[in-house]
């Protein structure tokens, strides 16, 4: 194995992938919060309409993934890994295992919704359920979704931070592939 110049910036996303995982981020810790935070408030106003907002995110967050999918599947460049080996394989099975997470989120967020009624967009439009949901499947369903959530939660963590010990530890720029910010991506 060849030694990498510690000063090279290795080659980066294109600026839609780096967009739509940015987003894809934000929406996953918003979702997150809202429904860890309208946990512990009563029933009422408040909490039912944190409710809606993360309906509505939900169904942002499912045209997202769903353009960044196609986007990674159909449109975007490959780049070369940042890493070999067993770390290679690693971070495959992460990214692998968050798509399907997301995804499994994503339909168990719209059935648990459907169990109640139709998912309404920030008010602008709902989307229907094609199916009927009884309420001990529903039980199950919003089940699988809180801790599915958290499964998302810890391996996002865990991406996060082997970017962090990338960029500060190993110091070989991994984690500017993902910066949106051109000028940011000059090593210092």
């Amino acid at each position: 194995m060849t030694k990498q110049d510690p000063t090279a910036v290795p080659p980066s996303y294109d600026h839609a992938v780096i967009v739509l995982h940015w987003l894809t981020a934000i929406l996953v810790v918003t979702l997150f919060a809202l429904a860890e935070i309208w946990s512990f408030l009563p029933d009422g106003h408040l909490s039912d309409g944190m409710q809606s907002v993360h309906i509505s995110l939900g169904i942002l967050l499912a045209a997202v993934l769903g353009l960044r999918i196609l986007w990674r599947t159909i449109f975007a460049k490959p780049i070369p890994p940042a890493t070999t080996g067993l770390q290679h394989m690693a971070a495959k099975a992460m990214h692998l295992a968050l798509y399907a997470l997301l995804v499994c989120q994503v339909v168990l967020g719209f059935l648990y919704c459907w169990g109640g009624g139709p998912a309404v967009f920030f008010g602008l439009f709902s989307i229907p359920s094609p199916i009927k949901i009884g309420a001990v499947a529903n039980n199950w369903i919003g089940f699988l979704h809180y801790y599915n959530a958290w499964l998302i939660i810890g391996l996002a963590g865990g991406h996060a931070v082997m970017a962090l010990l990338h960029h500060y530890v190993r110091r070989d720029h991994v984690l500017y592939r993902m910066i949106p910010i051109g000028s940011a991506r000059s090593p210092k």
